[in-house]
């Protein structure tokens, strides 16, 4: 089958660039591994007790730094899909918590995060649960071997993974050097998240971030997810992060002995956090960009681009 583009990943930057191609009126394909769209912008529902649990177990929220981006903000909030879930966070420091400061607008979106990949992904053509096994140079463009065994020819792909994959993707599609070394100089992060269910409490915060030395050897944020879904909520689903260090010492280690060590360190917090009433882990690999490719997208040549959160700065 043959496409003028494709895209090879349904991240917040492959969406977006697919929904400016379409609407310039050209013919796009997106393809996607997972069955979800919006990369680590994750939404899990997760049953425990009877009880439907939606939890953000990736990005817990997001800030406006950018006019174009603003205005896209702007338009969700209208139109009921985004709100402002705090403006800034509270700080658990050596003399304990200490309120929020900087007054910042951290914004949700209170059905899930996942709903601003299904926004982005709105009117395009796009395949899930499509794994693209690798990319070769075809006749005038590109050709994607697929898990399946069926093959796409593409005039033009744009990659948007992670540099690693992006680079395991490409492992036969005769890069240049300056490309290859750009993928391989770009560094990640991994992280161990916990989502930790309880008994119902009222907290004064909704979200917490890690400065204490100690404690963030181990964690970075404490998320109180329930905090996001209103009344509906009748138990406290908290989201906790490991820190890059931790995550990365513990990579490969056992789920049960990290998910203890995260408890133990959470209970800086209070005492309860140590016996939840249920759990649920996820290792995210590529979690943060730790060092960027500088330019917004890297570029092979007119017919293959790179693009994603590692371009253009760490976020």
């Amino acid at each position: 089958m043959e496409f003028k583009t494709v895209v090879i990943g349904a991240g917040i930057a492959g969406l977006t660039a697919a929904r400016a191609l379409h609407q310039a009126g050209q013919e796009v394909l997106v393809l996607e591994k997972s069955r979800g769209l919006g990369g680590r912008a994750a939404t899990r529902r997760l049953h425990r007790h009877g009880v439907e649990h939606r939890v953000d177990h990736g990005a817990q929220y997001f800030t406006v730094r950018d006019e174009r981006f603003q205005a896209q903000v702007d338009e969700w909030l209208e139109q009921g899909h985004a709100v402002v879930w705090s403006e800034g966070f509270h700080a658990l420091t050596s003399e304990g918590l200490e309120a929020p400061s900087d007054g910042h607008p951290r914004y949700i979106f209170p059905h899930g995060m996942n709903a601003i990949g299904k926004l982005l992904g709105e009117g395009l053509e796009i395949r899930t649960q499509t794994r693209v096994e690798r990319l070769l140079r075809g006749d005038g463009g590109w050709r994607l071997e697929l898990t399946t065994g069926e093959t796409l020819d593409a005039e033009r792909v744009l990659i948007n993974v992670p540099s690693p994959q992006a680079l395991e993707l490409c492992r036969d599609a005769e890069l240049s050097s300056e490309t290859l070394n750009a993928l391989q100089e770009v560094t990640f992060a991994p992280c161990w998240t916990l989502v930790a269910g309880y008994p119902k409490r009222d907290l004064s915060w909704r979200g917490v971030m890690v400065k204490d030395e100690e404690v963030a050897q181990t964690l970075t944020i404490v998320a109180h997810n329930s905090s996001k879904r209103g009344a509906e909520s009748d138990e406290t689903a908290l989201v906790i992060n490991g820190s890059p260090s931790f995550s990365a010492e513990h990579l490969e280690g056992n789920q049960e002995v990290v998910k203890e060590k995260m408890l133990s360190a959470a209970t800086v917090l209070g005492g309860w956090l140590a016996t939840p009433n249920w759990t649920d882990m996820q290792r995210w690999r590529y979690s943060m960009v730790t060092e960027p490719y500088a330019e917004r997208y890297l570029k092979e040549d007119d017919s293959l681009l790179f693009c994603g959160d590692w371009c253009g700065g760490a976020k």
